[in-house]
């Protein structure tokens, strides 16, 4: 690996200090200064790193290994909107769907191409089914040979002991294999999921 992470330096490549960085990391994972070197590296070339998903990292959480994405999971918290006076949900869907736009920026980087898993999420809402299928779909488009976990899934919000305290967790999901892929989706449109990865 280091051989390569030579090979991309020389080529001027930001990846080739990132795999650098990276492989001295995993001799010394609690090294502080160069976890912030890592960081710092990432902020410096987003450009090159992560193309036109640069603008879009508040709704990505990313692992990188060896100069290369390997995991990612794409949220959104777009939701429908409560009325001020009554409190009811008032539908309003999105004019595009950014999280497939995400996806298909993501699948199209040459930092994801050994990409293994992928996660899409979205809270529960009136337009929340058809946005995650769209994802799916161009999960289908891009067909990465190297991914090998994909979850859909819908978030809820549940509120703790006091009113204030709020946190998004997972719905209920069922999981299938389709080939090689091991999916994970919403119980509510799996099947969906299911047939059109098939």
């Amino acid at each position: 690996m280091a051989v390569l992470a030579d090979l991309l330096s020389g080529r001027g490549d930001p990846r080739g200090e990132l795999v650098q960085l990276q492989l001295e990391r995993e001799q010394r994972p609690f090294d502080v200064r160069l976890a912030k070197a890592e960081a710092a590296h990432l902020a410096r070339h987003d450009r090159a790193l992560l193309g036109p998903l640069r603008t879009a990292t508040s709704l990505c959480e990313l692992t990188w290994r060896r100069g290369y994405i390997v995991e990612a999971r794409l949220k959104s918290y777009a939701q429908d909107h409560a009325d001020r006076f009554t409190g009811q949900r008032v539908v309003i869907e999105p004019k595009r769907t950014r999280l497939a736009r995400l996806v298909r920026e993501l699948l199209a980087l040459e930092s994801a191409r050994p990409l293994a898993m992928l996660t899409v999420q979205l809270p529960y809402s009136s337009f929340a089914r058809p946005h995650l299928l769209a994802c799916v779909d161009e999960v289908l488009v891009a067909s990465p040979s190297s991914l090998r976990v994909l979850g859909v899934h819908v978030l809820e919000q549940r509120y703790g002991d006091d009113w204030y305290s709020a946190d998004w967790h997972v719905a209920a999901t069922l999981e299938q294999r389709v080939g090689d892929l091991h999916v994970s989706a919403d119980a509510a449109f799996a099947p969906q999921v299911f047939s059109r990865l098939a």
